[in-house]
């Protein structure tokens, strides 16, 4: 053989006198390799071929061969502590890969192991390789509520897979997910977990909103009040968002078959600040009816004042007529009162009248102004100074 032709073979055979071995060769020595070693040593068979230098090209096959070997053995042996590790390792290792054909058989051994460390794994390579797969959405979704149903059963949760549950449902980022975890945010779970779900909520991408009000309008009061203070407390909702949600909470506690339920009232309460804060002024009707209901209570005694000044600026944050109408008429009740001297309360009367301003109608001026001739102290009077210039003309 000239010194040509021997070259030649030596750079096509890649440094060697022999073709390289072929791919699909290599990974049938390590799968026969494999299957040759006790099970105690299948894991660094694993592992040894994950140092070769064409891993790259075929461990994931390789690991989805092992799983394949779990699941054939998992009636007799899934309570083996090294077959289980086996399952950990070669789950970690298609999460790795991202190979995807493996999403069956991952599946099938969700419910065959089912220690945590494995079962850990299987959700984590699932949450890699399912994303945008019904089925694995569906699995998901019923892992966490099976958790959810177990501990309203009074069982103890595993919390590391609850959180892992909900951390896949994350990166699997379907809408589909709300209904459990809500439940999971509102179930009585360590805080952790109740944040986790509640986060989780607030991650992924859908019409939040539209599904926090569905809860307000047609589950229990426990849940349309913890349904509420997500939203409430919500980044990602805009204030438009907020207060639509706040005026569907606010028309559910203004109900009849409500108006004695302490849940309710405090719903309502809350829903009032919220629209304050939103300026929600679709709301007006509604707000109106709250505030006559509060001033009725507070007449009566059986309201604290803090909520009638509540009451008060959430008419201001209308900024409609209605609402200027109704605050024009109570103004010209205490300044009626005061003019008689029956006394009046400083901070309702400075509440209306900043509300007043805020709103800027114009049919407010004959009020606000006779406040300067009225027994007002000078801090009332400049309020209502201030006031009147913000009226629109």
């Amino acid at each position: 053989m000239n010194l040509a032709i021997f070259l030649c073979l030596f750079f096509i055979g890649g440094g060697t006198l022999f073709p390289q071995e072929s791919l699909a060769s290599t990974l049938s020595t390590y799968q026969q390799n494999f299957i040759r070693a006790d099970l105690a040593d299948k894991v660094n068979r694993l592992q040894d071929a994950a140092k070769d230098p064409r891993a790259d090209e075929f461990m994931g096959e390789f690991y989805d061969f092992a799983l394949q070997f779990t699941l054939y053995y998992a009636q007799i042996l899934s309570h083996d502590i090294e077959m289980s590790r086996l399952v950990e390792v070669a789950a970690q290792g298609i999460e790795k890969t991202g190979h995807t054909v493996s999403v069956g058989t991952l599946m099938q051994l969700l419910s065959q192991y089912t220690d945590t460390l494995t079962a850990v794994a299987l959700i984590n390579a699932l949450a890699t390789v399912g994303k945008g797969q019904t089925r694995v959405h569906e699995l998901l979704n019923s892992s966490l509520s099976a958790h959810n149903a177990a501990l309203k059963a009074g069982r103890e949760p595993d919390t590391t897979l609850v959180l892992t549950c909900i951390n896949a449902l994350v990166r699997l980022g379907d809408s589909g997910s709300y209904p459990v975890l809500f439940s999971s945010a509102v179930a009585d779970y360590p805080d952790t977990i109740k944040k986790a779900a509640a986060a989780a909520l607030e991650t992924i991408p859908g019409n939040l909103q539209q599904f926090l009000i569905e809860i307000i309008k047609t589950k229990p009061v426990a849940e349309k009040r913890a349904a509420f203070a997500i939203g409430a407390q919500s980044s990602r909702l805009s204030n438009s968002e907020q207060g639509a949600l706040a005026e569907s909470a606010l028309a559910i506690s203004l109900l009849p078959e409500h108006e004695h339920d302490s849940a309710f009232a405090d719903m309502r309460y809350q829903s009032i600040i919220l629209l304050i804060k939103a300026k929600w002024t679709s709301a007006t009707p509604l707000v109106i009816e709250h505030y006559h209901r509060v001033l009725s209570g507070y007449q009566s005694g059986m309201v604290d004042k803090i909520r009638l000044i509540e009451a008060i600026s959430a008419l201001g944050a209308m900024k409609s007529t209605e609402a200027s109408q109704e605050l024009v008429l109570e103004l010209g009740y205490l300044n009626a009162q005061t003019e008689a001297r029956r006394g009046f309360d400083t901070a309702l009367v400075l509440a209306v009248i900043q509300a007043l301003g805020t709103i800027g109608d114009k049919q407010a001026f004959d009020q606000l102004l006779y406040v300067d001739y009225l027994p007002y102290p000078e801090a009332l009077k400049s309020a209502a100074r201030n006031a009147l210039s913000q009226l629109k003309w």
